[in-house]
């Protein structure tokens, strides 16, 4: 009896722990300067657009709190706002993205879309070590200034890229993912995949292209009528092959040749598409979260990879980085060339 009591204590002391990350929240504001200034901490109740998607432990699905807030320590040029374990997203957050523009990245957008959270500490990656700038009650915090930093370079070395012709590949199947990695990619008119990563997409890129040409073909014969003449269950049967093969092959439908490079959400779990980007030599660029191993990364940015605010802004960055190369690349190429003239006489 005298055990249980003692281990429900303590089980106590660590749910008060994990509750007193609900309750503080800190703010950023950006003096003439721009520079960060430390502001005083207000105890409010978290924001549903900044809470990510872990699942809450037993204890904080039964509703216990605790009101007590421990002091923050002063710290310069960050401002770390705290989040509780990762849990569930807002529906509210998941709204159709198609017509809306991206925001400006600045520090303070990345600090209120809450891209500096990391995982729980027990859940870290040691080469993410240099990007993390504090720990606060289990749950590491990333160093925004490197961040934006470091998605600056990547802006660059995407708009570069699209300039040169080069089609960038989006990749993001976790669920978080999926409709921004859609409709930025669509607005950048580059390639993307939000489904399942089939195996080969890159280094077996002729079956690939070949099982495209069938979708294609397919979907010709559909406009032509020819399913009509088949019996009414294969003609079902085909057009069920038809949306299964757009479901994985649709973002990707118009990549020709592999791509100049890829973007990546949570490396960790597309690691096949991380491993088969590194083995034919296309450079990755990807969201790196505390669980993360940044030597396989390219260009590497230090951000959440599980809230759907901080996917969206960092993904609309790029998506308009390779928008303005793509846009660059057209106009040098619609620049019209000095013509030759006709009575010209040929040199001997």
């Amino acid at each position: 009896m005298a055990d249980t009591n003692i281990q429900d204590s303590n089980s106590e002391e660590n749910l008060d722990q994990k509750n007193d990350a609900e309750n503080e929240v800190a703010t950023a504001a950006l003096n003439d300067s721009d520079s960060v200034k430390e502001i005083a901490d207000e105890t409010v109740t978290p924001n549903p657009s900044e809470v990510t998607d872990q699942e809450p432990t037993a204890a904080e699905s039964a509703g216990v709190t605790n009101g007590t807030e421990p002091p923050v320590p002063n710290v310069s040029n960050q401002v770390a706002q705290e989040s509780p374990v990762k849990e569930t997203k807002d529906p509210a957050d998941q709204m159709t993205q198609e017509s809306m523009e991206p925001e400006p990245v600045t520090m303070k957008s990345l600090l209120e879309a809450g891209v500096h959270f990391g995982h729980q500490t027990r859940r870290w990656h040691p080469r993410m070590r240099q990007y993390i700038f504090t720990e606060r009650n289990g749950i590491h915090i990333l160093d925004l200034q490197q961040t934006l930093q470091m998605l600056e370079d990547a802006g660059r070395f995407i708009e570069g890229t699209a300039a040169s012709g080069k089609k960038i590949l989006f990749v993001g199947t976790k669920k978080q993912a999926q409709e921004t990695i859609a409709s930025e990619a669509i607005r950048s008119d580059m390639l993307y995949i939000n489904q399942r990563w089939l195996g080969g997409t890159l280094t077996n890129f002729r079956t690939l292209r070949s099982r495209i040409d069938y979708l294609t073909s397919l979907e010709e014969q559909k406009e032509q009528g020819v399913f009509e003449n088949l019996a009414k269950k294969e003609g079902l049967k085909l057009e069920d092959r038809i949306k299964k093969l757009n479901k994985f092959f649709g973002g990707i439908r118009e990549m020709k040749t592999v791509p100049g490079a890829i973007f990546v959400v949570d490396p960790v779990k597309e690691r096949i598409a991380v491993d088969e980007a590194r083995k034919v030599g296309i450079p990755i660029v990807a969201i790196a979260d505390t669980d993360c191993n940044v030597d396989l990364i390219d260009y590497p940015i230090p951000g959440n990879d599980d809230a759907i605010r901080s996917v969206r802004l960092i993904t609309g960055y790029i998506a308009t980085a390779a928008l303005t190369g793509s846009n660059s690349q057209s106009e040098g190429s619609d620049q019209v060339e000095e013509p030759v003239t006709e009575n010209a006489v040929p040199t001997a």
